[in-house]
C-alpha cells in the first residue's frame, strides 16, 4: 500500500482511536463474580456489556463495529475477495466530523506495526529522474526486542556473550540446528526460546531480509529446542544491531504520464530458488523466494519443502509451483484495489532442465507429484501469467533465503536486494 501510494502521489495519514475496545459492544453473555473491591455487592455476577481489553473476543467485537461504522456511516467499502481490511472510497468526505476521539491530529505515520517508515526523494541513476518513495526498517522494533531479552536474561540469570565483530546471524557458517547435539532446554527455555524466534521471525517481516533464513532454520527446533539452539537464537538476537541494519526501500518505476486513476506499469519479477536435500536429518528441500513489485521488495519467503524430493528437478519445481502461487495471489490483490499490471511476472531460477520442461510442449513427466508442480506451472506461462528465464546460480537473489552463506557472498546478495 506505501508503494501505491508513492506511485499515485497519495498522501498517507495514520492515527490512533483512543479508548478504542470500549466503542464495541459485546456480542456473547460475559459476566465475573465481582470482588472485595465492589463493596457490599461483592459476590455478586456483573455482566460485561463493552469490549473490554482482555476479552478474548474484544479484537473482533471492535473490528467489527468499527467496520460497520465505515461502511454505513462513511459510505467506504470493503475490498472484495483480497482484503477485506482495506476499505475503498471515490470521494472523500470535505466535513471532517469523527464519531470517535482520536488522541491525535492524522499525520503522515512514522511507524507502522512496529517498522519506522520515512518519505523521502531519491535520485535514479537509471532514469536520471527523481523519486519520491517510502523507506522501512526495524530500528526501533529492535531496540525494545533487545530491552525485552536482555531484562528476561537478567531475571534467569541466563549468562551469554556474542562477539562484537559478528558478521552472521548464525556463530558459525558450517552450524545445522538440526543436527545439534547440546543438551535439552528446559521448560524454561524452550518458552525462552520459542519467544527469541518469535521476535526473529518478526524483526524479517519488518523488512530484515539479511536474517530471514537463520530464524526460520531454527524455528524447526521450536518444539524440541536444546541449549545449542538456543545459543544461536541469542545470538540472533545480539548481533541485529551489529550487522548493518539496512532499511528497505520502495522504489518504483514512475510512468511518464498520469491517470485519473491508478498509474500503470506496475510490474512483477521474482527470485526462486531451492537448497536441494538441505535438511541433514529429514532430507528435506529448502524453498527460498523473492518477490518483486516493479523495484520494492514486497514478498520474501524462507521455509522448509512438505516432500522429499529425490532430485534437484524435484526441489525446484516445488519452488517453481509456490512462486506462481504467491505470483497469481499478487496478481488477483492487486486487481482488486484496482491497481493496473502490465504484462507477465517474469521468474528467474538457475535449473536449466526446471525452465526447459515448464515452456517445451513436448516434455511429459511420471512421478505424480512432479507432475502436479509440472502442470501447474506450464499452465501459468501458457496463461501468460509469468514467464521463466535462466540466471547464474552466483546471482540468484533467493539463494540467500534458502542456505547460510559466507559474508562475502551475504553483503553482495543484501546490497543487491535493499540497494
Amino acid at each position: 500500500m506505501f508503494l501505491i501510494a508513492a506511485l499515485n502521489d497519495l498522501d498517507i495519514k495514520m492515527c490512533d482511536i483512543g479508548n478504542a475496545y470500549l466503542n464495541a459492544e459485546t456480542r456473547e453473555r460475559v459476566y465475573f463474580i465481582a470482588g472485595p473491591e465492589w463493596g457490599s455487592r461483592a459476590g455478586m455476577p456483573v455482566t460485561i456489556v463493552r469490549a473490554l481489553y482482555g476479552l478474548k473476543s474484544s479484537g473482533a467485537e471492535w473490528k467489527k463495529s468499527f467496520a460497520s461504522y465505515i461502511k454505513h456511516t462513511l459510505g467506504y467499502e470493503p475490498c472484495v475477495g483480497s482484503d477485506d481490511n482495506v476499505y475503498l472510497k471515490a470521494m472523500k468526505d470535505k466535513d471532517g466530523n469523527r464519531d470517535y476521539a482520536l488522541k491525535e491530529p492524522s499525520s503522515a505515520p512514522d511507524m507502522y506495526l512496529g517498522a519506522d517508515f520515512a518519505k523521502f526523494e531519491i535520485f535514479d541513476e537509471e532514469t536520471n529522474t527523481v523519486i519520491n518513495t517510502w523507506s522501512m526498517s526495524a530500528d526501533s522494533h529492535i531496540k525494545k526486542a533487545l530491552e525485552v531479552v536482555q531484562a528476561r536474561m537478567i531475571r534467569d540469570n541466563v549468562r551469554f556473550k556474542s562477539k562484537k565483530t559478528a558478521e552472521s546471524p548464525f556463530t558459525s557458517q558450517d552450524y545445522r540446528p538440526e543436527l545439534d547435539t547440546s543438551e535439552r532446554c528446559n521448560e524454561d527455555q524452550v518458552e525462552f526460546f520459542q519467544s527469541l524466534v518469535g521476535i526473529a521471525r518478526w524483526l524479517c517481516k519488518l523488512g530484515r531480509v539479511d536474517v530471514l533464513t537463520e530464524p526460520s532454520l531454527l524455528s524447526t527446533c521450536l518444539a524440541n529446542p536444546r541449549t545449542g539452539n538456543l545459543h544461536q537464537a541469542l545470538h540472533i538476537s545480539s548481533i541485529s544491531r551489529i550487522i548493518t541494519a539496512p532499511k528497505l526501500y520502495l522504489i518504483q518505476d514512475m510512468p511518464t504520464s498520469p491517470m485519473t486513476t491508478c498509474r500503470e506499469n506496475n510490474k512483477r519479477t521474482t527470485r526462486q530458488y531451492a537448497d536441494h536435500a538441505g535438511d541433514k536429518i529429514t532430507r528435506r528441500s529448502r524453498t527460498g523466494i523473492l518477490l518483486y513489485l516493479n523495484k520494492a521488495p514486497i514478498l520474501w519467503y524462507s521455509k522448509r519443502q512438505n516432500t522429499v524430493e529425490t532430485s534437484t528437478f524435484g526441489s525446484e519445481f516445488v519452488a517453481m509451483r509456490l512462486s506462481f502461487e504467491m505470483i497469481k495471489s499478487m496478481k488477483y490483490k492487486l486487481r482488486m484495489f484496482e491497481i493496473p499490471i502490465e504484462g507477465p511476472a517474469r521468474v528467474y531460477g538457475d535449473n536449466n532442465a526446471v525452465i526447459l520442461n515448464s515452456s517445451s510442449p513436448e516434455s511429459t513427466l511420471k512421478k505424480k507429484h512432479h507432475s502436479i508442480n509440472y502442470h501447474y506451472v506450464r499452465e501459468c506461462v501458457a496463461a501468460g501469467i509469468g514467464l521463466i528465464f535462466k540466471v547464474d546460480t552466483g546471482s540468484n537473489l533467493a539463494d540467500l533465503f534458502t542456505k547460510v552463506l559466507d559474508k562475502v557472498k551475504r553483503k553482495k546478495f543484501v546490497k543487491m536486494i535493499l540497494r
